[in-house]
């Protein structure tokens, strides 16, 4: 009792920002959260961008199975019509030092 739950930015500030975008997680940091959880996946060349699905249907307009784009096609793309999948170096550079980090 009396402990002070923590606050984590799910997807970054998703309430507010396109989820895992840099902006939602720039967000999340200015709403002063704890920690961050996010997502990765790797694309064709084995990089990691962060990104929730598997699919890049449902938020850019880009197709298909993002495992199967170059990080050159997935930098094209449009995340709700206006940002851009981030890679998780460009994240996590962002997020150095600032957030608890938790790993499952």
């Amino acid at each position: 009792m009396g402990r002070t739950p923590l606050k984590i930015g799910h997807r970054g500030a998703a309430g507010r920002v396109t989820e895992n975008t840099w902006e939602a997680f720039q967000k999340a940091m200015e709403l002063g959260v704890d920690g961050i959880e996010l997502d990765a996946h790797a694309y064709a060349s084995g990089e990691l961008v962060v990104f929730h699905d598997v699919r890049l249907d449902r938020i850019t307009n880009g197709h298909g199975d993002i495992a199967k784009h170059t990080l050159k096609a997935l930098k094209k793309l449009k995340v709700t019509r206006k940002l851009q999948v981030p890679t998780l170096i460009v994240v996590l550079d962002l997020l150095d030092n600032k957030c608890r980090c938790y790993q499952s």
